[in-house]
């Protein structure tokens, strides 16, 4: 495979049910540490099945074309707000892409991330405090039967304090938080950005400014989430203005 290839997917069956299969291209194997993705879908129905593959596809190219960018990194001269823009809307994307994934598979990682969540705000690894009741599923409980209570208060818990740690940063200029996630979603376009250049300081000052903005707008969807309002979750820019 070249560093064009585009992976097929294909459908399997193994006792009944169907499995996808996307083999990695050579040029990014290493950076995936995989040769290819073998996942379940799940069901036994054929048209349900590719649904669920070809969704399950576009994400596993995505990840491919992370791969290369990460690998073939351009040096960024000039920090525009166009820049910031695009940075802005893949960490509010992503942000609402997460919850989409956690929220609904509480019997996977929905349950770790509340988990997570409640340790993170209400004990540390030393002393951690008991988990309210309910927080992990029973083993009986169907995907589709949504969060258990306990989950739902601990994410819920976890969404107003982080909002409102945001929203104290942006209103004193705090642009720390916003420096990790800017960092991450440059290097997943490919792209090196000179962090603390003193001769773009306010351009980079404006983009962190840009993506702290729509990670307090991302936490204000998911607090609407939790009140059973509809949010949907935005496409994320492919490509940056460079």
């Amino acid at each position: 495979m070249t560093s064009k290839t585009v992976p097929k997917l294909t459908l399997i069956d193994r006792s009944g049910v169907l499995y996808l299969r996307v083999m990695i291209p050579s040029d990014v194997r290493q950076a995936l540490g995989k040769t290819k993705v073998v996942e379940s879908t799940k069901t036994s129905d054929p048209r349900e099945a590719e649904r669920r593959a070809a969704r399950r596809h576009v994400e596993i190219l995505e990840e491919i074309e992370v791969a290369r960018r990460r690998l073939n990194p351009q040096p960024v001269a000039d920090v525009t707000p166009e820049l910031g823009k695009v940075l802005a809307e893949r960490v509010r994307a992503n942000l609402l892409h997460l919850d989409d994934h956690t929220r609904h598979n509480p019997t996977t990682t929905g349950a770790l991330y509340a988990a997570l969540a409640f340790q993170l705000n209400r004990g540390t690894p030393q002393s951690p405090v008991p988990l309210p009741p309910g927080l992990m599923p029973e083993a009986d409980r169907p995907a589709w039967a949504g969060a258990t209570p306990g989950m739902a208060h601990a994410t819920r818990t976890f969404h107003s304090e982080t909002l409102a740690l945001l929203r104290e940063a942006m209103a004193h200029g705090d642009l720390r938080p916003a420096l990790a996630p800017a960092k991450r979603e440059a290097e997943a376009l490919g792209l090196v950005i000179d962090w603390n250049s003193k001769g773009q300081a306010q351009q980079i000052a404006g983009l962190l400014k840009q993506v702290l903005g729509a990670m307090v707008l991302a936490y204000e969807d998911l607090e609407a989430r939790n009140l059973g309002r509809v949010v949907e979750t935005p496409s994320q820019p492919t490509h940056a203005p460079i």
